[in-house]
């Protein structure tokens, strides 16, 4: 028997998250600051942005990433900033269709946030370790569009990516909305989407993409829907 899909945190204004979106092809969400900084690879970051299916590491809280398309190749371990991939390719908000919720989740001194409490028991199941989360981030794109979107769009993706940290390890978490991964990989404008993570910089061990995994994603003719949607992909980082 199939293990059952894994759902999607709450979001949106149910989930008590905050919305932000620019009515344009790219555009980057605000800058967060983990208060605890963020554990990667070898590096403590201490500053995220969100965009194309993208969370990126910037150098500087003044340096505003662009939003270039994935490369061909995927991850080579060489790209020039830090960064995770939850869905990246060119998504195009600039229709009126789709949107993205944030809400971060400060647990210094308590855990009591049941996001957070389930974050931290799947941690838990899939890696066998224990967790007590001290900070996390909630994002999730809903209904994100292909490039070039229509005003009617209908072929859009919903997913989320969660990162957590206590300070010491870091991870994050992939969950794809099941039946909500339509885009249509045929009429895609670059059929490269990417999904994993760069820690920027180093040797062969410092990244992971989904060529492989999204190989045979086809889950109907020409839809973009990863493989394993049903378990959360699931990353984790400590320093060495």
């Amino acid at each position: 028997m199939a293990e059952p899909a894994t759902s999607l945190y709450p979001f949106g204004v149910e989930g008590g998250d905050q919305e932000y979106v620019q009515r344009m092809v790219d555009f980057n969400s605000p800058l967060f600051k983990p208060e605890i900084g963020f554990p990667f690879g070898k590096s403590l970051q201490d500053a995220l942005y969100v965009n194309n299916g993208q969370i990126i590491f910037p150098p500087t809280d003044n340096h505003v990433p662009s939003n270039p398309n994935p490369p061909p190749q995927g991850f080579t371990g060489q790209e020039s900033l830090p960064m995770v991939a939850a869905f990246w390719d060119d998504a195009d908000f600039s229709k009126g269709v789709g949107t993205t919720w944030y809400q971060e989740y400060s647990t210094l001194n308590s855990t009591q946030d049941p996001v957070v409490q389930d974050v931290e028991a799947k941690i838990e199941k899939y890696l066998k370790i224990p967790y007590v989360a001290k900070w996390t981030l909630k994002v999730t794109w809903e209904k994100a569009p292909a490039y070039p979107s229509q005003r009617d769009d209908t072929q859009t993706s919903t997913y989320q990516a969660v990162l957590t940290t206590d300070g010491n390890c870091s991870f994050v978490l992939l969950l794809y909305q099941d039946g909500g991964m339509r885009w249509d990989y045929t009429r895609l404008a670059a059929a490269n989407v990417l999904i994993g993570f760069s820690r920027c910089c180093t040797s062969a061990t410092g990244f992971w993409d989904s060529r492989d995994l999204l190989q045979h994603c086809v889950e109907t003719v020409g839809s973009v829907t990863p493989r394993r949607a049903q378990l959360p992909l699931l990353e984790h980082s400590c320093p060495i």
